[in-house]
């Protein structure tokens, strides 16, 4: 039995122990911050409540993995100052660790700090990086005929691409950029060639963008992104400037000017400058209830133009372009997220000013009048069924979308790329039954909504249905996993496609170019696919089996079909974890009824890849295509042949860091012969290239 003297005894030394050996200190902050954050340079005052700290002298103090036990100092009881002259506090979000260092180290208690740079600056990042790349052709042999004449036969061409990435962070401004430089030492590789030919610049500036954000206010300057209406404002990407403002969580307001072309290069920095080729776009954004997502209405509005000009080596004649308009959106999302909705309306002026480039001598030779034109759309997609249950082992997942759209025939817009004079009508399941997941589709459309008589209108209808699943998983139920039948069960998919087009309207042969009706389109075409494959250990095998047939009704046409049958084995071998071999062969058969020829595609490849060691790696390929048919007349065949040889290494540099880099060496080898009619062409390549890249 324990008297109440040994309870008592018991008691005192339980509580004695818990004191002594609780670690966990209460570390407070007593210097003032600004906003939480401290100046390097500053002294900071912490305490330390512990009773086991007042009762030791031996405390050590590290900031992350440094001592800094001598910078600090005991002013009065549990109170310590650090001395941020002697050693400056290291920028960013650091750790101040207090241990007794009195015997065994113990860990008393901790607290984070957030320090300034001495600039300031919360966060402060410079991340550069640059790629170095040498690509040479030491030789070139070329024999036979149809064979290109190439100016540069061998070559060295060096080519550098330099990422920059900064972040920095002051007073709640965060600003964020990115660019993106390349360089080369052959013109005809340089990034604006197309566009300037010889002039243009060997080093150029492909892309930049600088993200300032400052509370609910976000600033982008360089390549942006705008607009969020697939008929008016579509993701346009060019270089400019965009404004987005949050004025609550439920309002918010974007406004963006950028270049109405393409920009690449240092030229035009900004984007936005020239007033002839410019885009402005606004949209405002409002949740119409307090839930998220609930109900978005947005309203988007467009101004702009584009100035007439081309590429150097573009055969066309480039035209002016003048567009405005406004839309509006509105999605919304059931509370449970089984229906969702998305209506767009757009109303777009289009026009082509009057340009230089279509006059003669003075006089306008292209009539140009301004249209407006509408194009909405609706979408509406409804989950019927989610993980339903049929039985104990099986269930279902099943969603319908709905979709129409409306696009006047003469309908642009400067920042989206909708079809013009095209309604559409589509239904869309989306399901799962068991491990079989599945999709079907059809799909409508018809143009010349006007109804033009003298211009042919067109229906097309396609209807689409895939299916794939693992057959191990829907068979796991009736056969033994441990059963070799049960390893030999394939992965299985199959779609099938029907697309149907003919005219549904005859115009008049004195209004059209349609002189009878074998001009009418009729045409229908199925295509049907079936793919398998399996997976082992060290071995796959995958085939697939592809049949087409299009079946042209146009009078008079009846017999210009085609059906092709194609066949494709592959097997991919893994004998060992460094060897990697894969086999493939395929056959295609093509019918054409009208000419009553058959035509056979037959291919084979081979590819090798052989891990050597970590550093060293072989790669081997060769194909070969012959093509005949039963009438011999034409056939060919041509083969490749490919063997190449990579040696990873490192770079050392002074402070102790390595360069990843990489070098090879690899010779191709072409050949083709083809008779056709009884002429023969014959040809054969070959070359030797080596390069070296590196990164830092």
């Amino acid at each position: 039995m324990i008297n109440n003297e040994n309870k008592l005894r018991i008691i005192v030394s339980i509580v004695f122990c818990s004191w002594a050996t609780a670690s966990n200190a209460e570390v407070s902050l007593l210097t003032k911050t600004n906003n939480g954050w401290l100046k390097p340079n500053e002294n900071i005052e912490i305490k330390i409540n512990n009773p086991l700290v007042e009762r030791t002298n031996s405390l050590a103090f590290f900031i992350e993995e440094t001592d800094v036990t001598a910078f600090f100092k005991k002013i009065a009881g549990n109170l310590y100052v650090y001395d941020a002259a002697g050693l400056a506090l290291p920028n960013g979000e650091v750790t101040l660790t207090i241990y007794d260092s009195n015997g065994e180290w113990e860990e008393l208690g901790s607290i984070d700090l957030n320090v300034l740079t001495s600039a300031g600056y919360s966060i402060s990042k410079f991340s550069p990086s640059v790629e170095v790349n040498l690509n040479s052709k030491l030789s070139d042999k070329r024999s036979g005929d149809r064979l290109e004449d190439l100016e540069r036969k061998t070559y060295n061409d060096l080519d550098a691409t330099i990422n920059i990435e900064t972040e920095h962070e002051k007073n709640g401004l965060n600003i964020v950029t990115h660019s993106n430089i390349v360089s080369t030492t052959n013109r005809e590789a340089a990034l604006r060639f197309s566009e300037k030919e010889n002039e243009a610049p060997k080093v150029d500036l492909t892309e930049y963008i600088v993200t300032a954000v400052k509370g609910k206010t976000t600033f982008q300057l360089g390549h942006i992104s705008q607009g969020n209406h697939p008929y008016l404002v579509d993701n346009l990407g060019n270089r400019g400037l965009t404004v987005q403002h949050k004025f609550s969580d439920r309002l918010s307001f974007d406004v963006s000017t950028q270049s109405g072309r393409e920009i690449t290069g240092y030229n035009d920095f900004l984007g936005f400058t020239t007033s002839k080729s410019k885009i402005t776009t606004a949209t405002i954004g409002y949740e119409l209830t307090k839930r998220e997502g609930a109900a978005r209405l947005e309203l988007s509005a467009i101004n702009g133009e584009t100035i007439a000009e081309s590429n150097f080596d573009e055969g066309q004649v480039p035209t002016a372009e003048e567009s405005s308009g406004y839309g509006l959106r509105l999605l919304t999302k059931s509370k449970s997220g089984k229906l969702t909705t998305d209506t767009a309306f757009a109303r777009a002026k289009y026009t082509n000013p009057t340009e230089e480039t279509l006059e003669f001598n003075g006089e306008q030779l292209v009539d140009v009048k301004e249209t407006t034109n509408n194009a909405y759309y609706t979408k509406i997609g409804y989950r019927l069924l989610t993980d339903h249950k049929i039985s104990n082992s099986l269930s279902t997942d099943l969603t319908v979308n709905l979709r129409y759209s409306h696009i006047d025939a003469l309908y642009q817009s400067l920042a989206a790329s909708p079809n013009p004079d095209e309604e559409i009508k589509e239904i869309t399941f989306i399901g799962r039954l068991g491990s079989i997941d599945y999709q079907a589709a059809y799909t409508r459309s018809r143009d010349n909504l006007d109804d033009i008589q003298s211009i042919l209108s067109t229906q097309t209808s396609s209807t689409q249905f895939s299916m794939n699943t693992s057959l191990k998983n829907l068979f796991n139920k009736r056969i033994d996993e441990s059963s070799k039948y049960y390893k030999l069960l394939p992965s299985l998919s199959f779609s099938a496609q029907r697309v149907n087009q003919r005219n549904i309207n005859n115009p008049e042969n004195s209004e059209s170019d349609f002189n009878d009706n074998s001009h009418l389109p009729n045409q229908t075409n199925l295509t049907l696919s079936n793919n398998l494959s399996w997976e082992f250990n060290k071995w796959d095998l995958a085939y697939q089996i592809e049949t087409s047939h299009q079946n042209n009704k146009q009078l008079g046409r009846e017999n210009a079909d085609f059906k092709t049958l194609g066949h494709q084995l592959s097997i991919n071998l893994r004998p060992t974890e460094k060897i990697n071999l894969g086999i493939s062969a395929g056959r295609i058969k093509t019918n054409d009824v009208e000419q009553g020829i058959q035509r056979y595609d037959n291919t084979y490849g081979l590819n090798l890849d052989w891990k050597i060691s970590d550093k060293l790696t072989l790669a081997a390929s060769h194909s070969r295509n012959r093509n005949s048919d039963d009438q011999d007349l034409s056939k060919g065949v041509s083969t490749t042949n490919e063997l190449k040889l990579s040696y990873q290494f490192y770079i050392p540099t002074a402070s102790g860091k390595k360069l990843p880099g990489q070098s090879y060496l690899r010779y191709n080898k072409q050949n083709a012969e083809n008779t056709e009619q009884d002429f023969q062409t014959k040809g054969s390549s070959s070359g030797i290239f080596a390069g070296i890249n590196f990164s830092f």
